[in-house]
């Protein structure tokens, strides 16, 4: 078992394991609060930080008259549900590996 401490991070690998503790200043969330995917990429942390919502929704609705801080999708409106629809259909595997 190694564990490595670096600019706050503890990283510890056991059997094939990995544990990583981050200090508690960290506040990038996993997941956008909005869509409910995961941050995958860079540029979904840095949308996350700056527009608190993944890259994926700030391209898709900057544009709402509504866009801020404070904006929050009307889930119930069939714009919202297609978008969903496609996020998820992106989000499959394009070939199935068995």
């Amino acid at each position: 078992m190694s564990i490595l401490l670096s600019k706050g991070l503890i990283e510890s690998r056991k059997n094939g394991r990995i544990l990583i503790i981050r200090p508690d200043t960290v506040s990038t969330p996993l997941f956008c609060p909005h869509c409910e995917f995961p941050l995958k990429t860079l540029e979904d942390v840095m949308s996350s930080k700056n527009h608190g919502a993944c890259y994926k929704c700030e391209m898709r609705w900057s544009g709402d008259k509504n866009w801020g801080s404070n904006w929050k999708p009307n889930k119930l409106s069939p714009e919202w549900e297609e978008y969903i629809l496609e996020r998820k259909l992106l989000a499959r595997n394009l070939i199935n590996l068995r």
